[in-house]
């Protein structure tokens, strides 16, 4: 590789009768940096000079050469130059030290040579910036620069322009400054603060690839924290900044926030900013960008290992998210049911809990619609519970019982005393039969001890003609509710599994003595192949006794 500084040495120079040597020779030994044209010879006298480019030439090599193309040892200047890898610039140098050597004395030929080949490579660095920031449109400066300085420099600037130079160039010194000092103290906290006080200002007038290029340099920050309490401060300073303004850009603004989390490493973190981008995809109309993650919430919560708050608060998000989707409405369900269940009904949760009954209504309603949930636990839950003893929600409470705890005949009941209910709660009463009857089947199973139903229950209890019960039996069949055979020459249904509305005490007696069966069953069959392993052994001893 090839060195960046300029290394420029000169032996003393030789003379001949005391005045120096006129230099009309000049070989520029094709290097890797140069190109195999550019060794010339100008000039009638033999005297040399050479130009060594790059302090990587293999100085076999370059001996070498110098002897085939007859050069003695050199009696002029040897520089040694390391240059960059632009051969156009390259020739200019060569032939800006081949004049200097040539029209000069050797006395001050290391002063000129130097100051000529440092302002040509100023110009030349300041071309390269200058064509790099028209393609890339970048604000970071092509330069030694560091990212943050250039970035609190390019924000302070267009922030202060409509100051004019007078006001601005104190106010842009005055940041930058700020900016370094907070560098070398590592006071990042603080300089996430400062870029992004200017930052607001101009995000809404740049381009998204300056946009994207300031939030990526802030962002990285939260990398150099020294502690994990400080990496959060600047984790939700960063992302409520990109919280606000959320119809700008806010696909832009979304990528950021994912680009924020896994640069943190603090699971806690991780959730703040997950919460902020759920925020900035449901004001910027993107929610379909975040919904297949809400696959992996399990995971994340046990990544996050948050509080229960954290938790209300998330699944209260999601499931707002969710409800608008006619696709989603299970998955929406189950995260508000998820919401409910946080609320324990006893200290802090007693006063929060009245500001949560419409979700309880929503969760009861969004129940008794679905045509393909038949089972929750909302009836336990002290956020439901509480919509018992309310004056104004106390019918759909009810009504929500009737589905979890009874047949068909108690729903017709009610809705010939509450028929007002169903419309104020966009019910409708067909659906609301055609899901009882579904339940009731469900229940005749339940209480039946041979696992047997007849055809005749059914009809009664489902209020339907006989030609219509193997329908609803095939219904029930078709939406899992039920595993059962059809014997159509008794006239009996035989159930061998079925769904329970709600899994309470009642049910875990049942899966109790389910299993006590089981393991009867298990120890019975073991007994049996034991004692058939002893009977076969017992035979073979005695053969093997006889034989001997």
């Amino acid at each position: 590789m090839y060195s960046k500084a300029l290394d420029l040495s000169i032996s003393p120079s030789q003379s001949l009768n005391g005045k120096p040597r006129p230099i009309d020779k000049v070989c520029a030994l094709d290097a890797p940096l140069l190109s195999n044209d550019l060794t010339r010879v100008v000039g009638d006298r033999p005297e040399q000079c050479h130009l060594r480019f790059g302090t990587n030439l293999r100085c076999r090599s370059f001996r070498r050469r110098e002897r085939e193309r007859g050069f003695t040892d050199l009696d002029s200047e040897v520089m040694f130059l390391s240059l960059h890898r632009d051969v156009e610039e390259s020739k200019k140098i060569a032939l800006i030290s081949f004049l200097v050597l040539r029209s000069y004395s050797q006395r001050v030929l290391a002063q000129l040579v130097l100051s000529s080949l440092l302002s040509l490579f100023s110009a030349s660095k300041q071309r390269r910036r200058q064509r790099c920031q028209e393609k890339m449109a970048t604000v970071v400066a092509t330069s030694e620069e560091d990212p943050v300085l250039a970035v609190v420099r390019f924000s302070s600037e267009l922030a202060w322009a409509d100051a004019g130079p007078e006001v601005a160039e104190p106010q842009v010194s005055r940041l930058c400054l700020e900016a370094q000092d907070c560098l070398v103290m590592e006071r990042y906290l603080d300089l996430v603060s400062l870029m992004l006080t200017s930052a607001d200002l101009i995000l809404p007038k740049v381009s998204d690839k300056d946009f994207e290029c300031i939030v990526t340099v802030i962002c990285n920050l939260v990398t150099k924290a020294g502690t994990p309490d400080e990496a959060l401060e600047m984790a939700k300073l960063i992302s409520s900044k990109l919280a606000q303004h959320s119809d700008d850009k806010p696909q832009l603004r979304l990528k950021m926030l994912f680009s924020l989390y896994n640069m943190l490493e603090n699971p806690y973190s991780r959730f703040v900013v997950y919460m902020k981008a759920l925020e900035v995809a449901v004001a910027g109309k993107l929610t379909d960008s975040v919904v297949p993650s809400f696959k992996k919430i399990d995971a994340f919560l046990s990544e996050w290992n948050i509080g229960k708050v954290d938790q209300r608060a998330l699944f209260h998000v999601i499931s707002n998210i969710l409800k608008d989707s006619k696709s989603m409405g299970k998955e929406s369900f189950t995260f508000l049911s998820k919401y409910l269940a946080t609320f324990s009904g006893t200290g802090e949760d007693a006063v929060a809990m009245n500001e949560v009954k419409e979700d309880a209504v929503r969760a009861i309603v969004e129940f008794i619609r679905s045509q393909d949930q038949f089972r929750c636990d909302l009836l336990e839950m002290p956020a439901v519970t509480q919509l018992e003893k309310d004056e104004k929600h106390a019918s759909i409470y009810e009504l929500l019982k009737i589905f979890l705890t009874k047949r068909l005949d108690a729903y017709l009941e009610f809705h010939s005393a509450n028929s007002a209910v169903l419309q104020t709660y966009g019910l409708v009463h067909d659906e609301c039969i055609s899901k009882m009857r579904l339940i009731t089947l469900l229940d005749l199973a339940f209480h039946s001890p041979s696992a047997q139903i007849s055809y005749s229950d059914i009809r009664d209890s489902l209020q339907i003609n006989d030609e219509d019960v193997e329908y609803w039996i095939v219904k029930a069949i078709t939406l899992k509710l039920l595993d059962c055979k059809m014997d159509q020459m008794s006239q009996t249904v035989i159930v061998s599994r079925h769904t329970d509305r709600i899994f309470g005490l009642p049910q875990w007696n049942s899966l109790r003595s389910k299993l006590s069966v089981w393991r009867g069953n298990i120890a019975s069959a073991i007994s049996t192949i034991q004692a058939n392993k002893i009977s076969e052994e017992q035979p073979s001893a005695a053969q093997g006794l006889v034989r001997s």
